[in-house]
């Protein structure tokens, strides 16, 4: 789950598509508007037949200890799989959605999308080409780098810097939901 070293690369394997119906994303909106959670129409499908390639390559990879951290995308989207991955290592992030593997044209799409099948996965830049090499012709996208310093930053679909937060202040209030546990 947890990034683990600066310089490795970050990988969302698997497509987003436009659903987010059902999604948190979609309830909190709502609920913000209207004070009623939106459910939405585009429910996420699982064609699971789709999916085995993908999960096949997945696991070689990691057979051959080349993923260093892997983290399924799904209830809360690839925002929430990022931070994630970034708190549980407390390591910092660079991103870029035009990369990530999408039809979609929006960036909040391709953040909370809960298109199902997909995988965040983050891997020693010595290792690219191999890792690259086992994905050849499935949906991968090279999407961004672990980085030192501790901050979360990503860039939208129009190249403009979307998302820049520190990570401290994000583990403070993941802290603080448990601390009557």
């Amino acid at each position: 789950i947890d990034f683990k070293f600066a310089g490795d690369l970050v990988y969302v394997i698997g497509l987003t598509g436009d659903e987010m119906g059902g999604s948190e994303y979609l309830a909190y909106r709502g609920e913000k508007a209207s004070g009623r959670r939106y459910i939405g129409d585009s429910v996420p499908t699982v064609p699971a037949d789709g999916f085995i390639e993908t999960y096949r390559a997945l696991e070689k990879a990691i057979e051959s200890g080349l993923v260093s951290s892997c983290l399924s995308v799904e209830r809360g989207g690839l925002r929430l799989a990022l931070a994630k991955s970034s708190l549980a290592g407390m390591m910092g992030l660079s991103a870029d959605l035009g990369a990530v593997p999408t039809d979609a044209g929006r960036n909040d799409t391709v953040l909370y999308s809960e298109s199902q099948g997909r995988a965040l996965v983050s891997v020693d830049s010595k290792k690219k080409k191999e890792f690259e090499g086992l994905f050849a012709g499935l949906p991968l996208g090279l999407v961004g780098t672990v980085i030192d310093r501790p901050v979360i930053e990503i860039t939208g679909l129009k190249k403009n810097t979307i998302i820049r937060t520190d990570i401290e202040p994000l583990m403070a209030a993941y802290k603080g939901l448990f601390k009557d546990f």
